[in-house]
C-alpha cells in the first residue's frame, strides 16, 4: 500500500499559529517541521509517501522569502520532506456594491481609487 500526502498550505498555517496560543510581541511560533511531520506520518502508518502534494496560494509577483520556502519543501528524503509544491496566483477583481445598495463601484473615500477584491 502507498500514502498520498496532500497539505493544503494555507489552513496548515493557520492550524499551526493557532496551536501555541496567544504570542507576546516579538515572539515567534515556533516553525513547522515538515520532514519531521513526513517521517512521524510514515512511522504511524508503518509505510512510505508515495505521493506528497503542498497545495497554496502565492502573491503575484512572489517574494524571495516565499521562494526559498517553496523550493526547500521540494527537496527530496532524507534531507527535506519530498513535496510537489502546487501554488495558485490569487484572482483580483474589482468590488462593487450589490444592487438594492445602488450597484456603483467601491471607492476610497478620500482618493477615490476603486477596491479590489483578492
Amino acid at each position: 500500500m502507498s500514502i498520498g500526502w496532500f497539505v493544503d498550505g494555507s489552513y496548515l498555517t493557520k492550524v499551526w499559529g493557532g496551536l501555541w496560543g496567544p504570542r507576546a510581541v516579538g515572539q515567534e511560533t515556533p516553525r513547522l517541521n515538515y520532514l519531521k511531520l513526513r517521517n512521524l506520518l510514515e512511522s504511524r502508518l508503518s509505510d512510505q509517501v508515495d505521493e506528497a502534494y503542498y497545495l497554496n496560494a502565492d502573491p503575484d509577483p512572489p517574494t524571495a522569502k516565499t521562494n526559498a520556502f517553496h523550493n526547500a519543501l521540494a527537496y527530496p528524503p532524507p534531507t527535506g520532506p519530498g513535496l510537489r509544491v502546487k501554488l495558485y496566483w490569487l484572482a483580483k477583481r474589482q468590488l462593487f456594491w450589490p444592487s438594492y445598495m445602488g450597484g456603483g463601484p467601491v471607492v476610497h473615500p478620500v482618493t477615490g481609487q476603486q477596491f479590489e477584491l483578492s
